[in-house]
This record gives C-alpha cells, structure tokens and sequence, in this order.
C-alpha cells in the first residue's frame, strides 16, 4: 500500500505517542510530544518511500536528486502493484485477489494473508483518531517540505493505479474467455429487401418444371441413344414400291 505522505506521518506521530509503556520503542519523551515537535524530531520521515526505493532508505544523509525519483517511478511502474488505503475495497477485491488468482499461486493463502494484513489493529484505526492537520499551518507547510519529492511520487502512484486497474480488467476478461473456450462467431443474419423477399416467396409457390417422358419407348443405354440418334441423323433411303417380279416371268409385252 502506498500512503499519502501527509497521512503517513500522522500516522508515524499517532504510533509514536500512543505506544504502551512495555513496546521496545517506547519513550517517555513521546509522552508530552507534539506535532511541532515531532516535525522537528529525527523520527519525521524524509521522503521514506523515494528512499526506499532506491535502496537509501538507511543513509538519513543521503540528497535525492531527480534521477532518483525517475529511478523510483521506474520501480514503481516496472514491479509494483499500486494500492492505496483510501480505495481499500476496491484495491483488495478488484486488484489484489484477481492478482493473486491470475498468478497461479495458492488463492487460499493468499487471500488469509491479506485478511490478516487488513485486519490488523494499527491498519484499521479511524482517520478520526489522528490529530488533524490544518492546510497551509506550520506543520503543514513542514511537512510538505521535507516529503516534496515523496508527494511527487505518490502523485504519480495514483495514475498508476488507474492504469493498472484498465489493464487488469482486460486481462482478467481475456483470460475469463480463454477459460471457456473458443466461441463459435455468430453470423450477422442478412438484411434482404422487401421486393426480393416478395420475390422468393412467388417462386417458392411456382413448382420446379418436371422432367418430361415419351410414353412407350423402353430406356436405352447411352450408346443405344446415340446410334439411334445418329441413324435419325442419316438421309432416308428411297424404297421401291413396285411389286418385284417373280422369278422365271417374262416381262411384260409393249402393247
């Protein structure tokens, strides 16, 4: 989760003078601490998350320079899920669980994990407790100046946590249609016009011609039709319709 820097060290300053008397780091200076004091104490963070990005979060001494909050908006953007405690719901359902059920790892655990993480007394108290803090007061303004490059960055954590949002919708949708399997595309039903619909309806009431057939002539084989159809083909022979002669008669006198 990545806090507001304001909100962090009012919850830093709640933590410090709330402790009970037998926790390791409890101090009775923390007893009679005020706000004006603890921004002037060495327990006011100084860009804590920027530094521990980049790995100086031990080095109290060391100077961010703007490569180093380039470098950690790299981090943040290369190898970082964005969460944030104002869209708690939002960030443990819709980002976290789908996270954890999309990686392959165990869901089950993953998800008592972040119950346990969540439901922790210190995480839960209400803004209500925290000493609230005036805009544009002295312990604002110091505040604001010694976490600027922190609020930078945690500007731009919001953005991711948009766009990462986009992109877990599109692969939780994507991966939800691998899961069931490839779809049969549907056919988008053809727009045919008023007239043609008219049309096929007549010719589906006109019956197809049939085939016709000659009466009284037996099937023929194919090489049978195109004899016959060569011989109907070929110029009639003329016949001789005189009576023949009989065998041995004379043949007629000529009157």
């Amino acid at each position: 989760f990545i806090r507001n820097p304001m909100d962090r060290e009012l919850a830093n300053y709640h933590r410090l003078t709330t402790l009970p008397r037998d926790h390791p780091d409890y101090n009775s200076a923390y007893d009679s601490m005020t706000l004006r004091g603890y921004v002037h104490s060495k327990h006011a963070g100084s860009n804590f998350l920027t530094r521990f990005l980049i790995e100086e979060d031990h080095n109290p001494g060391y100077k961010i320079t703007p490569d180093d909050l380039e470098r950690a908006k790299a981090i943040l953007r290369q190898k970082v899920l964005v969460l944030l405690p104002e869209y708690m719901d939002e960030s443990i359902n819709d980002r976290l669980k789908v996270f954890f059920s999309s990686s392959g790892l165990d869901a089950g655990a993953s998800f008592a994990c972040i119950g346990e993480l969540v439901n922790k007394p210190y995480q839960n108290r209400q803004l209500g407790e925290f000493p609230v803090l005036e805009h544009h007061s002295y312990e604002w303004n110091a505040l604001t100046l010694i976490n600027h490059v922190d609020i930078k960055l945690y500007k731009y954590a919001k953005k991711l946590f948009q766009i990462q949002g986009e992109l877990l919708k599109i692969f939780h949708t994507a991966e939800s249609a691998v899961e069931k399997g490839p779809g049969v595309p549907q056919q988008k039903p053809e727009v045919i016009p008023p007239q043609q619909q008219q049309l096929n309806q007549i010719n589906e009431e006109i019956p197809p011609p049939q085939p016709q057939i000659n009466e009284g002539i037996p099937p023929q084989e194919p090489n049978a039709a195109v004899a016959r159809q060569r011989q109907s083909a070929s110029p009639p022979q003329q016949v001789d319709t005189a009576p023949a002669q009989q065998k041995g008669a004379p043949p007629p006198q000529q009157v």
